[in-house]
């Protein structure tokens, strides 16, 4: 394992994240997820543990999250289907 530190891969069993997450492991780093689907099949065993994703549980995300030095979130894991639509950054107003 890297000394790099924990990195978490929001999703790292769905679609994005089963890219990203591979290639972490193979460069010797601790990876978690977070996840919304603790009842997934992990495909990479012992080598990922998996911990719930609850935005309205502030406290456990933050336990969830802690100790970790890099987060990687596919925007589908955050952004569900069902969230309201988003303005893209290219057209939301800046105030400098």
């Amino acid at each position: 394992m890297s000394d790099a530190g924990i990195n978490v891969v929001t999703g790292a069993f769905g679609y994005t994240g089963k890219y990203i997450t591979p290639k972490l492991l193979s460069d010797g780093h601790q990876v978690r997820t977070i996840t919304g689907h603790l009842d997934r099949a992990n495909p990479f065993g012992d080598q990922v543990k998996a911990y719930p994703l609850d935005f309205g549980d502030p406290n456990s995300l933050a336990k969830n999250l802690s100790k970790a030095t890099t987060s990687t979130t596919p925007i589908g894991s955050a952004f569900p289907a069902a969230a309201p639509p988003m303005t893209p950054p290219w057209k939301t107003p800046r105030h400098w």
